[in-house]
């Protein structure tokens, strides 16, 4: 299964919360748009972030919005 949801800021507390009712496994996969927050300290803020969203049943991908047009 694939779900998708929008910017967490850093905070997967909402998809933690999902995993817990939903109960995905690696098989599935969570595709975050837009500003996920991975990366944003750039210290061991985000690696202890990571580390603990390592642990969760679910695959996860970062998307990335993007425009089109004229520039």
């Amino acid at each position: 299964m694939i779900y998708i949801t929008g910017d967490t800021h850093g905070d997967f507390s909402r998809i933690e919360r999902f995993c817990d009712m939903v109960r995905p496994d690696v098989r599935d996969t969570m595709i975050i748009l837009g500003d996920a927050g991975f990366n944003y300290y750039g210290d061991e803020r985000d690696r202890n972030r990571k580390l603990v969203m390592s642990r969760i049943s679910i695959c996860l991908r970062q998307g990335s919005a993007s425009t089109t047009g004229n520039t």
